[in-house]
């Protein structure tokens, strides 16, 4: 037992007591990064009439998250902000349809709204035919349909029926672009022309041009959109205009002697659209594909993609009419 109790003290003797292990460092809490401040923006613009583009006084803005703002007596009106997040805006003025749309706050600096008159400046019951096809069916009006970007075209050379060479395809290539133009009051043009036998069907991005002497018609403001003719004369710039009219988004109409509404005695002059198409035109190309009576405009989560098949309605030419 001695010995034992010797050989302990012995053994502390030695070594001594045994330390306690460190603790493990401590590593200083990190603060996550602040967001950005919030940048201030201010955005202007107009309230006009359309098609004359005339401002509009006293017209109420109703913007989701803001104070209501009244434009001034040249039409004028300012926001001012931090959220660059999309809101929906209601404008309400005297002698004009209320219009409802949406905007980005702040992505944009200088934003103008055009209203449509109810005075009877404006051709509203043209308007409604053309672009909501109520010539057809006037108690079942539709959302407008149109282009949004720049068409490309594709025109066979060869006739389908009888596989002949077309005629005049300069000619052709001409007047489509001349009623592109028109059509969409100057906001779109042709863009990328093919020209050969290939027979494109229902290409996205394209307005494909058919021939055959079976039949003419259009598939209407479609993406992609087709449009076949029956002749190839240098007197075709009527059926010409009027077809395109189709394919850039435009219904039959009850005016006669008008591009749309028939009655018009085929010539060989450049064929126009008269004053109240091209105000129908004007407003039409000024609002996006969807817009519904009175004048609403889709929601922004709407998104308008190229389609891989046309949802085209096929608008055959001597089908019955009211």
């Amino acid at each position: 037992m001695l010995l034992a109790l010797l050989l302990t003290a012995c053994s502390e003797g030695n070594n001594g007591p045994v330390a306690p292990s460190a603790p493990p460092p401590v590593t200083p809490a990190v603060e996550p990064p602040k967001p950005p401040a919030p940048r201030g923006w201010t955005m202007s613009g107009t309230i006009v009439a359309a098609p004359a583009n005339q401002p509009v006084p006293g017209a109420t803005l109703l913007i989701d998250g803001f104070a209501p703002i009244t434009s001034d007596a040249l039409g004028n009106y300012s926001l001012t902000g931090e959220d660059v997040s999309v809101h929906r805006v209601a404008i309400a003025a005297n002698g004009h349809l209320a219009r409802e749309t949406s905007l980005r706050a702040g992505s944009t600096r200088d934003v103008n709204f055009d209203l449509i008159p109810t005075n009877g400046s404006f051709p509203m019951t043209l308007f409604r035919q053309m672009g909501r096809n109520t010539w057809e069916q006037p108690n079942a009006p539709v959302p407008l349909k149109r282009w949004t970007t720049n068409p490309d075209i594709h025109i066979e050379t060869v006739w389908r029926d009888t596989g002949a060479p077309v005629n005049n395809l300069d000619y052709f290539v001409a007047e489509i672009r001349r009623a592109v133009s028109l059509w969409s009051d100057q906001k779109l043009s042709v863009g990328n022309v093919v020209i050969d036998a290939t027979r494109y069907d229902l290409v996205p991005g394209y307005i494909s041009v058919q021939f055959d002497h079976s039949s003419t018609w259009s598939l209407l403001g479609a993406n992609p959109g087709m449009v076949r003719f029956g002749g190839d004369s240098l007197c075709n710039s009527t059926a010409i205009v009027h077809e395109i009219g189709h394919a850039m988004g435009f219904w039959h109409n009850g005016l006669r002697g008008s591009v749309m509404g028939g009655g018009i005695v085929a010539s060989c002059a450049p064929q126009n659209l008269t004053p109240e198409e091209q105000q129908v035109a004007h407003v039409l190309y000024s609002r996006p594909p969807g817009n519904v009576d009175p004048d609403k405009d889709p929601d922004e989560s709407l998104v308008y993609l190229r389609p891989t098949t046309s949802s085209g309605v096929l608008i055959e030419e001597g089908a019955a009419r009211r």
